[in-house]
């Protein structure tokens, strides 16, 4: 596996991440310039599936306490 590009957010720690980032979150994915050529005519697309890497993860917890209001 190679890695690609990066996912750019306004988040600086993991622990600034709401526990469900997807409700106020804003960020992009920027695809290093040797792989632009691999977005050509991506437009005519509805999807696009992203395979990413918890590379900063210290591990897991299989459950989640939804009642927690901010990620540890």
């Amino acid at each position: 596996m190679r890695l690609i590009g990066v996912v750019r957010s306004p988040f600086k720690r993991r622990g600034d991440v709401p526990l469900r980032g997807y409700e106020a979150s804003v960020g992009y994915i920027e695809i290093f310039r040797e792989y632009e050529e691999g977005l050509k005519d991506i437009e005519g697309f509805s999807h696009i599936v992203v395979l990413w890497i918890f590379h900063e993860s210290e591990g897991y917890n299989l459950l989640v306490n939804r009642w927690r209001t901010k990620a540890a």
